[in-house]
């Protein structure tokens, strides 16, 4: 039940701000970029930078969650960090909440 709600309050969240601003111009450029280009690939690359930070880094989980092999999570998340230029395991909070936001927004406008 808590899930249903966080899911839905995220929506109408984004759905508010999305009235008064483009989202993507809160987004950092590069996931924007990979959700826009429209390519699978690069889409999952942004689904996994969001899983991997809700799931509070961990990995097993992640993998879990996503059902795909934890090496599969390895190497889109390695994929991401040289794309991004950050290591994603020492990301200080305030870069790890500006780019779950920015694939939060992406995802749910779906153009990103």
């Amino acid at each position: 039940m808590l899930k249903l709600y966080e899911e839905n309050q995220q929506a109408h969240i984004l759905a508010l701000l999305s009235q008064s601003i483009d989202l993507s111009s809160l987004c950092s450029p590069e996931i924007v970029e990979l959700w826009s280009s429209g390519s699978e690939k690069n889409q999952e690359l942004v689904k996994c930078l969001y899983a991997y930070s809700v799931n509070g880094k961990n990995l097993a989980e992640t993998a879990k969650s996503m059902h795909i092999h934890r090496n599969t999570l390895i190497y889109r998340l390695s994929k991401i960090a040289s794309i991004l230029g950050e290591d994603l395991y020492k990301m200080n909070d305030r870069k790890a909440f500006f780019y779950v936001f920015s694939c939060l927004a992406v995802m749910s406008t779906g153009s990103g």
